[in-house]
């Protein structure tokens, strides 16, 4: 895997955990976005991505990082022409976003492999993946909110008493809904964390959660409202909760559907059920090959829409680019001549 979730930016170190405070809006859906028309592509571009991500080696963080990319491209531009219907257009787009994150995540993803399956075009694929990676100026290592977990963790007292898997689900199965992307990344890293400690250590969930807004990284408001939102999720979506195994010399414990509903009914006894908790026992055979452990749980997206994105209505004059302009190396388009100018291995990285 030459793409690490905590620390996409290259000459990474933990001092610089600043750098990625100030390049963070940069990796944001463009404001406006979640109560824009593009929330019907995207449902149908949800559908594809969680469906063709499907795996024998599931990580969460490939489909996620190709929701990403899809965000950050369709609330910025509009979607590109490339066959004669939109919808199968924005599943061509669904798709290319998932490989772009599948080839960043993995090298050993097999790209004629999944044309195959799903039966795509490779000079179609070719030709929505430049689309993309030039509306996003090739920008691909995402700054996400995975990025700004451990800073948090490490600001409050129990932050290292809860699982990294717990903190990494609670972020990736909130993304189904659109108005996450109202949010900065560090908001809802910071509102993962906070979340986790209420529903695992309630008792003294409000003394960490002054301790973090103490610190001036995140504003109160915004905070407020993603911690609202991020704690229906984990009661909706009933989110696996861990706590971790080495902190404070107590077991890992699982807290699981019974435990979230009834968190869910009152905040202040859903932290413990003191004697009742099953123990989640470590298998160290679990980690197989390359399989990112932190990152491996069934995704629960789209559990919150009762509509089936196979029977949205896309009105086609809403989302219809102009026809895109004749390859003209005098065009002034840099990225594209650049483009056709890479060898041959970089165009089989980035590209297919």
């Amino acid at each position: 895997m030459n793409f690490h979730h905590d620390y996409p930016l290259p000459a990474y170190k933990e001092e610089q955990f600043e750098k990625y405070f100030n390049v963070e809006t940069e990796w944001m859906a463009d404001e406006g976005y979640a109560e824009s028309k593009e929330v019907t592509l995207r449902k149908v571009a949800m559908h594809v991505i969680l469906r063709n991500s499907k795996s024998d080696k599931l990580d969460a963080f490939i489909p996620y990082l190709a929701m990403n990319i899809f965000d950050r491209f369709i609330s910025r531009h509009q979607l590109p022409t490339v066959l004669d219907h939109v919808r199968d257009d924005i599943v061509l787009a669904a798709n290319s976003c998932l490989t772009l994150a599948w080839k960043m995540r993995d090298n050993s993803f097999s790209v004629p492999e999944f044309l195959g399956k799903w039966n795509l075009d490779k000079d179609l694929m070719l030709k929505m993946e430049l689309q993309i990676l030039m509306g996003l100026k090739w920008q691909m290592r995402a700054v996400t909110p995975i990025c700004f977990v451990r800073f948090f963790v490490e600001m409050i007292p129990i932050g290292k008493g809860i699982e990294r898997r717990t903190l990494n689900e609670i972020i990736i199965q909130t993304q189904d809904n659109i108005s996450f992307t109202r949010f900065r990344p560090s908001v809802i890293a910071a509102s993962a964390v906070l979340t986790a400690c209420r529903l695992l250590y309630n008792d003294i969930y409000e003394e960490n959660k002054k301790i973090l807004l103490s610190r001036k990284y995140v504003e109160e408001e915004d905070l407020e409202t993603c911690l609202d939102e991020t704690y229906e999720k984990c009661i909706e979506k009933k989110i696996l909760l861990l706590r971790d195994v080495w902190f404070g010399e107590k077991p890992k414990l699982e807290i699981g559907a019974a435990e979230i509903a009834k968190a869910g009914e009152t905040s202040s006894s859903g932290s413990q059920r003191s004697g009742k908790e099953p123990i989640q026992e470590q298998n160290q055979d679990e980690a197989e090959g390359d399989i990112d452990q932190e990152m491996n749980f069934e995704l629960k997206w789209m559990m919150w829409s009762s509509d089936d994105p196979e029977d949205l209505t896309i009105n086609s004059p809403d989302f219809r680019t102009l026809p895109p302009a004749p390859d003209d190396p005098n065009d002034g388009t840099v990225e594209a001549r650049n483009y056709f100018d890479l060898c041959a291995p970089c165009k089989s990285c980035i590209i297919l």
